[in-house]
């Protein structure tokens, strides 16, 4: 223990000496900046125009957080006590502390106070860092050039200085992008535009039909277009499109930006359009963001006002949808002076279970501050940073400065206010606002002469005419909090936790230590959502609000004031305003969209598929040993291949009856049917009719249900859970089937019980589960709604004369439509009962009858899809293009081939899904229990043969599993204490754990170190298994079927034994197989609209039957041609499968939405 703690120390003492380095060696730069700006102020004649004069620095205050600092218990009437800063062991990046400054003379007062935007660039894990001597220097020569340019005009310089010190130098970015966090470069001009006149221009700029690249290109052009004329042109294009989209409202921007950047006129954002505004609230209910900042005056209520009941309810809401909100607020947390009203005194209506998970960012996000159960406030983390007494002394010199211009003014007792980072002096209640801007910059001169920089400096009137205005110097501003609020959530939801449970003080500090060593989880900038209401410049600095989407450099910012700079990127400016504005917006956020998951429904659906699967593993080894003894292997082989042609000539009526009936109903007519059918095989023993036409007619009854399972099962997907959460649906079904393979059948060997209780009593065991147990739960869990059918007509009901004549009609139709289809289906038959004993003929007959329906039709024309963002992107580009003259152009031709393979990869994963089951059909229903009847010598039907069978299905099974937990992406869970965790990681170590539970009881039984070899084999498995996208498994799933050549190689070895072989063979087959028919299923039913999902389904289904019914006949076929067969037979379908290697080899070309690496990339934030 003592051990650590001395490590843990000397570990921050290091740490901390390479910030202390680092540090100092980047304060290089700053006297070389502070002189270039200086000497940049002095070109600006003086100017009306607010100017922003905060001049960043670099070097750091101290903050304690948690872990850290001394937490006092909650008290009543949501006041905190004030706290003293202990010792932390874990020294953060987010502070880098330097002692409290005592007593320093007037050269120690020029030392610079941290740059809150830096210092969160610096610290916030979720934000990227740089230089510091790079960000100077690049902004500081990016605003020379520009002042090079602006010749005499004022107004002009007065706004490029007002961009840099805005932040521009800060960030290393445009004056025009002080807030852009992206980076990413402005196009040039195409030359084709510079030749055109400036109406040309404004025209091609409004126009917007054109691409944004090239609208955005034309502004650029006019950017250069001195005078009047330019400014005028610039204007028409900002007015252009009032009820335009998401590009218009680019352009607008940027000709706003341009106007400030260039003719020194700022003027505020438009509102967005309606149009606009309902795109937003779809996205936002759509992609929901991880966290929600907002401040709280103006905003979520009036200024100091307590929040309405609609408003807490609002915010409850947001929690419930699992998305956070931090109110970063200038409010205190405890009263400066009488009568000062906190945030938690306008937080005190809302309930204890409503403030439960709020964060509260107070006096200006330097105090972080939970509820605990009682709902009472408790301070979690302060940011320190004192004014030294040189400091004060040039407060004080500001303070006897606007004393001299202005009237004193008494606000409840008080004419101005210390804190330990902030100062206040009130203004006189009847100031104009020209007057309240001098008040501002009277205090920053007197700031900079003193060398007191690095501060934040507010001058403004809090509400309207009559309230009292006042000035305010800040060490921090929002900034800081902003970034360091989503540096590590995990970390507030521990301290969450904490407080929920009871925990105090001591508590925090406690678990605070014992996770410290846990990884941060930053939240992303993109997935950030800034509200607020400030983002115009204020006298002499940005919007407070600004600021704080400054700490979240590509959040979406919306503000609900009616205005906005244009140089904030992805501000939006809305067309409501204040309380009104936040509660629509929340609302949105809070909201369920459409085609949300089914909970009960995804629930049910996994229940009775967990328990389907046991009984269908039973009647699929039941069935082989019924049959195998009466037909031989051959005939075994053939009575599958003709009991798949079932599924082919019915997968179109499965999908019809689909679009007809309600999950609930479809679904309980298919088990009621499994009831049946699993009494069919032991009635025909008990009347002894086994024989070659009753199994055929068994299995074809067999396929026929399972067909129509997997048609509703899979049509209904989609349906309950969500286009959404298709995928993680799939995969976690999947991944269903393959967990329940895996325990029964290889681990507690349930493939012996069908040799113990016999095969007829098996049927009947699957026939009472099916009865007793999976219909009362498809009956109550599954929803009873039927798909929407095209509205009725009133016509009469026609007589039964008329019926019988309309019903011969429609089959001489059919007959006349289909009429070469039936042809050689009947040819085929023929084939099969006097020719050739196959069922290949009848198969490819059967998939050519399929083929001519209209639902494949249909599905081929690419009609019936569902069109996705990307798809609507290439259209809307194409368009563009188009309309601008780009005819034959490579682009054009690239978005045009993009789009056509978007329209085609529906069908073309149906027919890779349909060549996957050529290679999975005859493995699993085949070559395996062939292989397992040659390994052990004894027939099937005995327990040793049944117990094997089903170890090497389990084995193909646990194969597919190790690769699919590493593949699959589900939603993050909450733990206590350990915070959100993905949902993949409980999955992985599921199947992890299997591992060495089947060597352990199975493979090498008793043996401890054989079960940890296994575990540490799964967890490398899958750590492998991870880096592949599924461009790559689709690519290598023949080659790795191919992997059967290695029993054929062991045979008759004395290295490896056959046995062994195949299970390394099945799980390699398994593995390779289960990710791939994931990946090819999700990107044919993603890409299908819900009304037409069972009728694309069902062709999709006879299709894979098609294929599964030639590839079991023909491998049958091969059987029997080859004497011996074993171990030839393995090389011949060992090469069969690399054949089919090679088309999926090339199949990603056909697929636009596939990784375009076989490898993922490195995990990294932004």
């Amino acid at each position: 223990m003592h051990f650590h703690s001395r490590f843990a120390d000397r570990a921050a003492r290091c740490l901390s000496g390479l910030l202390a380095l680092a540090v100092w060696i980047s304060s290089f730069g700053v006297p070389a900046a502070r002189a270039a700006a200086s000497a940049l102020a002095k070109t600006a004649a003086p100017s009306a125009a607010p100017v922003s004069l905060s001049l960043p620095a670099l070097s750091g205050r101290g903050s304690s957080a948690l872990p850290g600092a001394a937490l006092a218990p909650a008290l009543p009437g949501g006041t905190l006590p004030s706290l003293a800063v202990l010792a932390t062991p874990r020294v953060l990046a987010a502070e880098a502390a330097a002692p409290t400054r005592a007593a320093a003379s007037p050269a120690a007062v020029s030392r610079k106070f941290p740059s809150p935007a830096s210092r969160a660039a610096a610290t916030a894990a979720a934000v990227p860092a740089v230089k510091p001597q790079e960000t100077v220097r690049a902004g500081v020569a990016a605003a020379v050039a520009r002042l090079e340019k602006a010749g005499s005009a004022p107004d002009a310089k007065g706004a490029i200085l007002d961009g840099l010190y805005f932040g521009a130098a800060r960030e290393g970015v445009n004056a025009a992008d002080a807030v852009d966090g992206s980076g990413a470069p402005k196009r040039r001009a195409d030359a084709s535009l510079k030749k055109l006149a400036i109406g040309e221009l404004v025209a091609a700029a409004a126009r917007s039909e054109r691409a944004l690249d090239s609208r955005l290109a034309a502004v650029r052009v006019l950017e250069k277009v001195p005078g009047a004329e330019g400014r005028a042109a610039l204007e028409e294009v900002a007015a252009a499109n009032p009820e335009g989209g998401a590009s218009d409202y680019e352009v607008h921007r940027a000709a706003l930006r341009a106007l400030d950047l260039v003719h020194g006129v700022l003027r505020s954002l438009r509102p967005i359009s309606e149009a606009h505004r309902k795109a937003i609230l779809t996205d936002l209910a759509a992609e929901k963001p991880e966290i929600v900042l907002s401040d709280y005056d103006r905003t979520l209520a009036g200024t100091k006002e307590e929040i309405s009941p609609r408003m807490a309810a609002a915010l409850a809401a947001v929690f419930a949808a699992d998305v956070e909100i931090a109110l970063l607020t200038d409010r205190p947390a405890q009263p400066r002076f009488k009568g000062d009203i906190t945030i938690f005194q306008s937080l005190a209506p809302m309930s204890p279970a409503q403030k439960e998970k709020l964060t509260v960012l107070s006096d200006i996000g330097a105090k972080t501050s939970l509820f605990d159960r009682n709902g009472s406030a408790v301070l979690i983390e302060e940011s320190r940073s004192e004014w030294t007494p040189a400091e004060r002394r040039v407060l004080a010199d500001a303070s006897r400065a606007l004393k001299a211009r202005f009237a004193e003014q008494d606000f409840l007792g008080n004419t101005e206010v210390y804190e330990s980072d902030s100062y206040e002096r009130f203004l006189p209640r009847s100031l104009g606002d020209e007057e309240i801007a001098e008040a501002g910059r009277i205090v920053d001169g007197v700031l900079k002469e003193g060398g007191l920089s690095g501060t934040h400096i507010v001058a403004r009137r809090p509400l309207g005419a009559g309230d009292v205005p006042y000035v305010r110097v800040s060490a921090i501003d929002k900034s800081a909090a902003a970034s360091r609020v989503r540096r590590d959530i995990r970390s507030l939801e521990r301290a969450r936790d904490t407080l929920r449970w009871g925990g105090g003080a001591r508590a925090l500090r406690w678990v605070g230590k014992i996770f410290s060593r846990f990884p941060a989880r930053p939240i992303a900038a993109r997935n950030t959502l800034v509200l607020g209401d400030s983002f115009m410049p204020e006298a002499v600095a940005p919007g407070a609000d600004a600021l704080m989407a400054q700490g979240a450099p590509g959040a979406r910012v919306i503000a609900v004031a009616a205005a906005a700079s244009p140089r904030l990127d992805n501000v939006f400016v809305w067309p409501t305003a204040g309380e009104a504005a936040s509660l629509e917006i929340l609302g949105a956020v809070a909201s369920m969209p459409a085609g949300e998951a089914d909970k009960k429904a995804v629930a049910g659906l996994f229940a009775q598929r967990t328990i389907a699967i046991t009984t269908y593993i039973l009647t699929t080894i039941a069935f082989t040993a019924i049959s195998v003894p009466v037909i031989g292997w051959v005939g075994y082989g053939a009575v599958m291949a003709v009991g798949s042609l079932a599924p082919i000539a019915v997968g179109p009526l499965n999908g019809w009856l689909v679009d007809k009936l309600s999950a609930r109903n479809s679904m309980a007519i298919n088990t009621a049917a499994r009831v049946v059918l699993d009494l069919f095989p032991p009635v025909l023993v008990l009347l002894g009719l086994i024989n070659t036409p009753m199994l055929i007619i068994a299995s074809v009854a067999n396929f026929w249900i399972l067909s129509s399972v997997m048609t509703t099962e899979g049509a209904y997907i989609k349906r309950l859970a969500g286009k959404k959460y298709v995928g993680p649906v799939n995969s976690l079904l999947w991944m269903n089937y393959l967990v329940v393979q895996v325990v029964l059948a290889l681990i507690l060997g349930f493939g012996a019980v069908v040799g113990m209780v016999g095969p007829i009593n098996a049927y009947f065991i699957a026939a009472a589960i099916n009865a007793l147990v999976i219909l009362p739960l498809v009956w109550f869990t599954m929803p009873n709604h039927k798909p929407m059918e095209p509205a009725r007509t009133d016509s009469p009901r026609p007589s039964a004369s008329e019926r019988a004549a309309k019903t011969r009609a429609a089959l001489l139709e059919l007959v006349k439509r289909y009429r070469v289809g039936l042809v050689l289906l009947a040819a085929s038959i023929l084939s099969f009962v006097f020719v050739w004993h196959s069922p290949v003929p009848v198969a490819l007959a059967l998939a050519y009858l399929v083929t001519r329906t209209d639902g494949a039709k249909q599905l081929w024309a690419g009609r019936g899809r569902d069109v996705g963002k990307r798809e609507q992107e290439l259209v809307e580009r194409i368009r563009a293009m188009e309309a601008d003259g780009k005819n034959g152009s490579d682009e054009l031709k690239a978005a045009k081939s993009e789009l056509e393979r978007w329209k085609k990869s529906p069908r073309i994963a149906m027919l890779y899904i349909a060549l996957g089951a050529m290679t999975l059909g005859p493995l699993q229903s085949f070559a395996i229990p062939r292989f397992t009847e040659a390994v052990t010598g004894l027939p099937m039907s005995s327990p040793e043969s049944t117990l094997l069978f089903g170890q090497y299905l389990g084995a193909l099974f646990f194969g597919s599993l190790i690769a699919n937990a590493a593949q699959v992406r589900l939603p993050e869970l909450k733990v206590p204490f350990f915070g959100r965790i993905a949902g993949q990681r409980f999955l992985q170590g599921l199947v992890a754990l299997l591992a060495p539970v089947w060597v352990y009881t199975s493979l090498a039984p008793g043996s401890v170190l054989a079960s940890l070899g296994a575990f540490a084999a799964a967890a490398l498995l899958m750590t492998l298994a991870a880096k592949l996208t599924n461009r790559a498994w689709i690519r290598i799933l023949g080659l790795g079927m191919a992997g059967l050549w290695l029993p054929f190689f062991a045979w008759g070895s004395s290295w490896l034994s056959p046995a062994t072989a195949m299970f390394l063979t099945v799980i390699l087959a398994g593995a390779v197989y289960g990710p791939s028919f994931v990946a090819l299923k999700t990107i044919f039913e993603g890409g299908l609209q819900k009304n037409v999902l069972g009728k694309m389904i069902g062709v999709q289904g006879s299709l894979l039957n098609a294929a599964r019914s030639v590839a079991i006949g023909g491998t049958a076929a091969i059987y029997g041609a080859l004497n011996p067969a074993f171990p030839i037979f393995l090389a011949v379908l060992g090469g069969f499968y690399a054949a089919i290697g090679v088309a999926f080899w090339l199949a990603p070309r056909f697929f636009p939405g596939l990784p375009k690496t076989m490898l993922r990339p490195g995990e990294h934030q932004e």
